[in-house]
């Protein structure tokens, strides 16, 4: 595999992380506060990322290609 295919793959990974953190984290539960640490706010993007990781293995593997299928693995994302 390229070192592109693997930088492609890691910034999709990590870039549907983060908006998944974003919306289920930063917009929704939290505000930075004066005892928030930065490492937490990293630790969750990276825990983010792996639900990422799954959510876009199980559409690949499901060969997801309708808004039902998509339906179906933001279940597994809520679940």
């Amino acid at each position: 595999m390229a070192i592109e295919s693997i930088l492609r793959r890691a910034s999709l990974v990590l870039g549907t992380g983060y908006v998944l953190f974003f919306f289920s984290e930063r917009m929704f539960w939290s505000m930075w506060r004066p005892g928030d640490e930065m490492i937490m706010h990293v630790l969750a993007w990276l825990l983010y990322s792996f639900f990422a990781y799954v959510i876009l293995a199980a559409i690949r593997f499901f060969n997801v290609r309708d808004v039902w299928g998509l339906l179906l693995v933001g279940a597994l994302f809520g679940w």
